[in-house]
């Protein structure tokens, strides 16, 4: 009876770690696809992360040449519209010389136009906290600033601004100091007038 017992005790302890064997074997095979899969999703994560980085450089890429696109446009526009008042002033305007009730009418001298015929300037000055001020017109860099108006409105073209003559219409502009502050604006500019802009602190 003993001997029986021993017997079937050390088939069963066999039988028990050969199952126990077949379990671990599982296990590391479970393990190692676990593994596997971190792997490729990891894989798939930096791929999606670089495709990211590319995405996000061609749409900062478009959104200036969008900006600049814009620009042009506005300087067409500009163009169109002045192209536009001079047609209506060619057709609307009296003879060279044409008497009307005693009247002589002639058109104005070239040295009315201080800014040229068709053209306006643009005087920028800065009330605000910032250094190093750098101004652009329509994407053109006309300089920058470093004095401070506390009160009171400079003359056009005075000390402490930066101006630029162009043609009458709308134009835009942008400064940036070194601290990286912006200002984004656009201006209407009147035919032989001066446009004296301020540009504050932001809120």
């Amino acid at each position: 009876m003993n001997k029986w017992f021993w017997i079937i005790f050390t088939i069963a302890v066999f039988v028990g770690l050969y199952l126990y064997g077949l379990k671990m074997i599982s296990d590391k095979t479970e393990i190692a696809l676990t593994k596997k899969a971190l792997i490729l999703a990891n894989g798939e994560l930096k791929k999606c992360n670089i495709e990211n980085t590319v995405k996000n450089s061609k749409i900062s890429e478009l959104q200036v040449k969008i900006k600049q696109l814009n620009s042009k446009i506005i300087q067409k526009e500009n163009l169109i519209s002045q192209l536009n008042d001079s047609i209506t002033t060619l057709v609307n305007r009296p003879s060279e010389i044409e008497y009307r009730y005693n009247t002589v009418y002639k058109e104005k001298a070239d040295s009315f136009h201080q800014f040229g015929k068709g053209n306006g300037k643009i005087s920028l000055y800065k009330t605000c906290n910032c250094y190093n001020l750098k101004f652009w017109v329509d994407g053109e860099y006309i300089g920058k600033i470093n004095l401070k108006y506390n009160s009171g409105i400079p003359s056009c073209g005075e000390d402490g601004t930066v101006s630029k003559i162009v043609i009458a219409g709308k134009h835009h502009i942008i400064g940036k100091d070194e601290e990286n502050h912006s200002w984004d604006f656009y201006v209407t500019v009147i035919e032989d007038e001066c446009l004296i802009q301020g540009v504050k602190d932001k809120d």
